[in-house]
């Protein structure tokens, strides 16, 4: 059901998405299906509800299905375009992550068969802090393969392990 919900409402046509000024876009290889699934946009009532995170809770920007015949897990890579927030765009991803876990989990155990990634792509005057490692450690603690950047999110999703 919420991966049926996410393919009927929220897919979005082609592999790239542009906010805030922050483009993210991946080229699909042979043997590859690349998904993108828009979380944060308005109307998006159901898909909170769904995930149980209510009016107030935020969220992140993205959602990247990707599989590859070459491997054997299929990945999600949860996306934050951010101008330069990165704290905040690390809670956003964690809210929706912890989400994911939280309540579709308990229906079944599906997502646990996937390998899980966390991209913040921040835009090009934005100069990637120093302590990104540091902020980043929530996210990893819970498992995900993180990285903040301005571009390269292909090779990212690709070496998700």
């Amino acid at each position: 059901m919420p991966f049926n919900f996410l393919l009927a409402n929220h897919l979005l046509s082609g592999t790239s998405s542009k906010e805030s000024r922050v483009n993210v876009s991946i080229k699909p290889e042979n043997g590859e299906t690349i998904l993108f699934f828009r979380l944060d946009s308005d109307g998006n009532r159901q898909l909170r509800k769904c995930l149980a995170i209510g009016d107030t809770g935020i969220i992140c920007d993205l959602l990247i299905y990707h599989f590859s015949i070459n491997n054997k897990k299929p990945k999600i890579c949860l996306v934050e375009q951010k101008g330069k927030d990165i704290s905040h765009a690390v809670k956003q991803i964690e809210n929706v992550y912890d989400a994911f876990r939280k309540n579709l989990n308990a229906q079944s155990n599906i997502f646990d068969e996937f390998s899980w990634g966390a991209f913040i792509q921040t835009n090009k005057q934005c100069s990637v802090p120093h302590m990104d490692k540091q902020l980043l450690k929530p996210l990893e603690k819970k498992g995900l393969k993180c990285r903040v950047g301005k571009k390269d999110i292909d090779a990212f999703i690709r070496n998700i392990p």
